[in-house]
């Protein structure tokens, strides 16, 4: 069963008058893709790093989830006046209060165009025609397939965004995968984007991971690696978006040229001997923001743990151009290596509790703490939860280290340094000696050696017991 249809009978099989909530795997899981994700309600993501292939591995299909029971809190006065503050901080940032609320995700893609950080044809550059842009657009979406807006439950925010094609329903896409499957594809058609999204959401797969290996193919398949008889006769070329919604099907059951798809595009790539032509880190596809238009940015996919992620890695874009007083240049190389630690952080504590990261936006650890402990009872000062995001982070890097990453592996590919990009009329790169030097002082901001290997003393700091 596709995700959908699994959500469905599941929930219809449910005890009578209990709401249930479903995590379910499709048949790019079942599959073992490794670009395939768990899927929570029909159409939100657990996307990154195939986790749809771990529940598959595990003959593991769905989660059922059924309960009644309320949050007990223990101190309202002090609860409500973190809710307070960040309810009054979630209306007084734009991009919570109105961009999201009237555009969703996609409603970033006209500034990421105008700060050329939006990635072209496999990331080869950030050149598009203003009219190519708009036909993908926040704006565009809202006036031709927006059905309604929606929200998590009690959430200010409301960025989804209930979409249709013809009598095909769904939600999305956002903003993620309108650029990954559309402009880093040469692809500018928001229908076949719209259409490809909805079947990537039904079959389980990270929109992505899948835009930027289909990105890679065209890549291999215009430079002649890639054969027009591999493809099954498909012209994989950029700008196909027919091609683009053929292949999410041929990925997700593994057919024709879609099984080597489905190994996502470095293991693609590598098979045919060009392993330069794969957009990603540590194995893991990069997202929708060239690095070249941000040292920031570019370390935050550097240093993320779980490979070129946004989130993980910290959500730069905002440090440069809506962070309000957290704003930095986003070329700064004294300010990028503390920025990031400081936005993964924010990150690990958001995931931790539970969180919507665009909370980010708008505030930092200070409501939470307030939230937290009067929820809980318990005292969970600032200075506290950073000490626990701080914990997290080095156990996730011991846990890689054992794993066999290297220091080597938080790097870029090296279209990165090679090719550059118009920024703000001036070429940008980053250089070699550069990403060597923003790895080293990430490496002293965190309390790592040169090496990436936690010193004794941090270790000791974090109450972590491990033999060095």
């Amino acid at each position: 069963m596709d995700t959908h249809t699994t959500t469905d009978h599941l929930t219809k099989e449910n005890e009578q008058g209990r709401r249930s909530c479903i995590l379910c795997i499709g048949p790019a899981g079942e599959n073992l893709v490794r670009i395939s994700a768990v899927m929570n309600d029909k159409n939100r993501a657990y996307g990154r790093s195939g986790p749809g292939a771990v529940f598959g591995s595990k003959n593991l299909k769905a989660i059922r989830v059924i309960g009644n029971i309320k949050i007990q809190i223990k101190d309202k006065e002090q609860y409500q006046s973190g809710l307070d503050q960040a309810l009054y901080l979630l209306k007084a940032v734009p991009a919570t209060k109105r961009l999201f609320r009237e555009l969703g995700t996609s409603g970033l893609i006209e500034l990421i165009n105008i700060i050329n950080m939006l990635p072209h044809k496999n990331f080869q550059d950030t050149l598009h025609a203003d009219e190519d842009v708009d036909k993908v657009s926040g704006e565009t979406l809202a006036k031709t397939v927006l059905r309604r807006a929606g929200a998590c439950s009690g959430c200010m925010i409301a960025c989804q965004r209930h979409t249709q094609i013809g009598n095909k329903k769904g939600e999305g896409p956002e903003y993620e995968t309108d650029v990954m499957m559309g402009p880093n594809c040469g692809i500018y058609n928001l229908e076949s984007i719209t259409r490809a999204n909805y079947l990537c959401n039904e079959l389980g797969m990270d929109t992505i991971s899948f835009g930027g290996t289909i990105a890679c193919a065209m890549e291999l398949y215009e430079k002649g690696i890639i054969s027009k008889e591999e493809t099954g006769g498909t012209k994989l070329c950029f700008g196909n978006s027919d091609a683009l919604e053929q292949m999410v099907e041929l990925a997700a059951f593994r057919r024709g040229i879609g099984d080597k798809l489905a190994e996502g595009s470095f293991r693609l790539a590598s098979c045919f001997k060009h392993p330069e032509f794969s957009m990603a880190i540590k194995k893991l596809e990069i997202p929708a923001y060239d690095p070249r238009a941000s040292y920031t940015q570019a370390l935050g996919y550097m240093t993320s743990p779980t490979g070129a992620c946004h989130l993980r890695g910290g959500y730069a874009v905002s440090l440069a151009f809506f962070g309000g007083p957290k704003e930095i240049p986003r070329f700064s190389m004294l300010q990028s290596p503390i920025a990031i630690r400081n936005m993964q952080n924010l990150g690990i504590l958001q995931d931790s509790l539970g969180v919507c990261r665009f909370t980010g936006f708008a505030f930092s650890t200070d409501p939470w703490s307030r939230i937290v402990s009067g929820i809980t009872g318990l005292h969970f000062s600032t200075a506290k939860l950073e000490k626990i995001a701080n914990r997290v982070a080095t156990l996730e890097r011991l846990f890689n280290l054992h794993a066999g990453v290297k220091w080597e592996d938080d790097s870029l590919p090296e279209r990165f340094s090679r090719e550059p990009i118009l920024v703000a009329g001036k070429e940008r790169l980053i250089p070699r000696d550069i990403i060597d030097k923003m790895r080293s002082d990430y490496y002293g901001v965190r309390g790592w050696d040169s090496q990436g290997k936690p010193e004794p003393g941090l270790l000791k700091d974090l109450d972590i017991k491990e033999k060095l």
